[in-house]
């Protein structure tokens, strides 16, 4: 999945009750209180995905979309929920880095 399309998800998600699918950042808790994708459901450290999925709150069919940084830490974590058994699991392209290259709008939490 691209940022684009993830972007273009969300957009229309503010029309709709529900977007259809959950997005989760597999970053650090430090990394996502810097900064992440608006619309963001959980923030999961890839390393802790395995044994914190139910957090998630995904059924087995449901639609998950995670991202990291640049990437390669959400296809690890994409990998390990299709190995659980979760149908569609999408792995946003570029991550972090590639939503912001784009231009588009970043959330700062506060702890």
């Amino acid at each position: 999945m691209t940022v684009q399309q993830l972007q273009s998800g969300l957009s229309m998600a503010r029309f709709m009750t529900q977007k259809g699918f959950i997005l989760v950042d597999v970053r650090s808790p430090e990394e996502h209180l810097a900064g992440s994708i608006p619309g963001t459901d959980r923030n999961i450290d890839f390393r802790e995905i395995q044994s914190r999925h139910r957090e998630i709150g995904a059924k087995l069919e449901d639609h998950i979309v995670v991202y990291c940084q640049s990437g390669r830490r959400s296809n690890i974590a994409a990998e390990t929920l299709a190995d659980l058994g979760y149908r569609h699991v999408y792995n946003v392209e570029g991550s972090m880095n590639a939503w912001i290259e784009a231009g588009f709008p970043v959330v700062h939490s506060q702890q």
